[in-house]
């Protein structure tokens, strides 16, 4: 794209020739380009290194060598690793929109002028004429009825006939049934831990300390709770870049902001005011209306603890959802805790 730019065709040719000898091309399963063979670093992820390449060859288009339908199975390869509305994660989004938008640019996906019928178990659901009309509007939804649908394997057949092409993407969303969710591992163990937290008196000194207490399931309104989550990684051979570790805070519960000032027995971070105040060793922490976040920038195989404080308010009985830690870039290496019960009493 450098070459390109500044107009120097020969390199861009010469830069063009190797991303093609290097295109990894599977026929209908489409192309791409990919990283080294380590790949939960960003810069290996060959979902936006296989977006790079497009832009370069959309830029590059009449460049020798460069074949237009190798370009076509990589933007068919990049549709097929969607999830639902986007990819993998924020970056990657952003990337593939990147380079699809000079690719839509430079063909004539905007001039669609088709037929699409959607069939489930031969029942048709779906029959619309495209347009470039319909190319920035809403995505539309339909339901299918329970009734058209059946124990085992269902059929889902798409027909399409006219001029333009039609990009197809599957998401299923489930619920358990089971009474408490229990733990998952994949990359991360997640383990959350619950205190309670109970104020005294140092003899002859003008301070509040606290002291953890074993929690129960039951706490008072008005109580104080240290939450603990301890990340344990299992590739412990590998830095594991950009970490993101969400918590959700039950209902009838608020985050304690000030949980700097706070004096714990034992807890070496939650030591009281001190002038370098920011003693945690994570990049950040965010706190949102139902949820705390955390951000490490690298972890290194080893077991990692983050906590914060929850103030309980509200009286009744709460589901503490899973806390859900996960690679921001590569969000299937992730691991969760169990489901706690709380009950907050007057």
């Amino acid at each position: 794209m450098a070459a390109n730019n500044i107009g120097d065709k020969e390199e861009s040719a010469k830069y063009t020739a190797a991303l093609m000898k290097n295109v990894q091309d599977y026929g209908e399963a489409g192309a791409y380009w990919g990283g080294q063979a380590w790949h939960y670093n960003w810069q290996d992820d060959k979902v936006q290194t296989t977006a790079m390449a497009v832009k370069a060859l959309v830029a590059n288009m009449n460049a020798p060598g460069n074949n237009s339908e190798v370009l076509n199975k990589a933007i068919r390869w990049l549709m097929m690793q969607r999830h639902g509305a986007g990819w993998n994660s924020t970056q990657e989004t952003a990337f593939i929109v990147y380079a699809i938008v000079d690719y839509l640019k430079n063909s004539k996906e905007l001039e669609p002028d088709y037929d699409v019928k959607v069939f489930v178990n031969n029942d048709m659901i779906m029959s619309k004429h495209m347009t470039k009309d319909d190319i920035f509007q809403k995505e539309g939804s339909f339901v299918i009825e329970g009734s058209k649908l059946k124990q085992g394997s269902n059929e889902v057949r798409i027909e399409k006939s006219g001029p333009g092409k039609v990009y197809v993407a599957s998401n299923l969303t489930y619920y358990t049934t089971d009474a408490l969710i229990q733990p998952k591992e994949n990359g991360f163990r997640v383990e959350k831990e619950y205190f309670k937290l109970e104020q005294y008196n140092h003899y002859n000194e003008n301070k509040i300390t606290y002291r953890k207490r074993y929690f129960d399931g039951t706490v008072k309104s008005g109580d104080e709770i240290l939450v603990k989550v301890r990340v344990t990684a299992k590739e412990k051979e590998q830095a594991l870049q950009y970490f993101m570790l969400e918590d959700p805070i039950p209902a009838g519960c608020e985050v304690v902001k000030d949980d700097w000032a706070y004096t714990i027995d034992e807890e070496k971070d939650y030591s009281g005011w001190d002038y370098y105040w920011w003693r945690w060793w994570y990049a950040d922490k965010d706190i949102r209306d139902n949820r705390v976040t955390f951000f490490a920038t690298y972890l290194y195989g080893d077991a990692y603890e983050f906590s914060y404080i929850l103030h309980a308010q509200i009286p009744g009985k709460y589901s503490v959802i899973p806390a859900t830690g996960m690679l921001m870039y590569y969000p299937e290496v992730r691991g969760s805790s169990e489901e706690l019960q709380l009950e907050i009493k007057d």
